[in-house]
């Protein structure tokens, strides 16, 4: 398997430990009325910056190489960017609720757990699909040349002036 694909796979796996984290915080809120909202503020800015910044951009590259290689292949994935980016919204949306309602020191109500439920839902189908569909696709249809290309592409897109990580 390609470094990168490697790489996305850990960051898959990171990721649904991380929202693991805020799920149990908010059971642990429903169940007792406490939580580390600290921990849960944490845990949202890094899911905010990392997967805009750095996984999300990673993945768009392998599918516009995917749709020079095999446009066939990547027209399951033609929406892809657009999903990160409604995925993102949401997550922002999210994070920016439950941050005003920490900043008022109000206990999130019940029903917030159940946006979490769904935004997150939503990121972990997101996961499985580019686990089960993307990856394998791009591993079928590259070949060493191409994850060369990908990873001098991915390189130079993390190094450019003004991007931020």
């Amino acid at each position: 398997m390609a470094d990168i694909l490697s790489t996305l796979l850990e960051d898959h796996a990171d990721m649904a430990r991380r929202i693991e984290i805020i799920e149990q915080q908010f059971r642990e809120c429903r169940r007792s009325g406490q939580a580390d909202f600290g921990a849960v503020k944490s845990v949202l800015n890094y899911l905010l910056n990392y997967y805009n910044v750095v996984h999300h951009p990673k993945e768009d590259v392998i599918v516009r190489h995917l749709r020079r290689v095999d446009p066939c292949a990547a027209d399951r994935f033609a929406d892809l960017d657009e999903e990160h980016e409604r995925l993102s919204a949401r997550t922002r949306e999210f994070a920016g609720g439950v941050f005003f309602l920490i900043d008022e020191a109000t206990v999130p109500p019940p029903w917030v757990a159940q946006w979490a439920m769904s935004v997150f839902g939503a990121q972990r189908h997101h996961a499985r699909r580019e686990e089960e569909l993307l990856f394998p696709a791009a591993q079928d249809a590259f070949g060493a040349r191409d994850w060369e290309l990908i990873d001098r592409e991915i390189e130079a897109t993390m190094t450019r002036p003004g991007y931020k990580r």
